[in-house]
């Protein structure tokens, strides 16, 4: 079941996102943004979902939600607690995962001027 939508994020955040934790994430792995969102959506992105079957049973799967699917505080948790935190972890011998960043830093809204990244995208 998809929740309904309610209050999102603004330009600014969205733009942050993609210009800078996208394009540090896809430089790092010389991907292009679009793989770099798609991969980052596949790790943090996850939800548990529940679906009723015809004969009456239940099961339960995990599924990659939309970031457009994600309320402010989900959109602010994915990218700020979980993103950014995930791309500075040590990278582990075994690729990357859920506990197995890129040791990268990625500069905070403040620390970058957004307009000028996104400009470029």
């Amino acid at each position: 079941m998809v929740k309904k939508k309610s209050k999102y994020r603004s330009r600014k955040e969205e733009k942050y996102y993609h210009a800078v934790v996208c394009k540090y994430v896809a430089e790092a792995l010389s991907i292009t943004r679009d793989e770099a969102h798609k991969m980052l959506k596949r790790l943090h992105a996850r939800t548990m979902e529940k679906s009723e079957l015809p004969n009456g049973k239940s099961v339960r799967y995990k599924r990659v939600m939309s970031t457009t699917e994600m309320n402010e505080n989900e959109y602010h948790e994915y990218v700020f607690e979980r993103c950014i935190p995930w791309a500075a972890l040590p990278t582990k011998d075994e690729g990357l995962g859920a506990d197995s960043g890129l040791e990268l830093y990625i500069p905070l809204p403040d620390e970058v001027d957004v307009e000028e990244l996104a400009g470029i995208m």
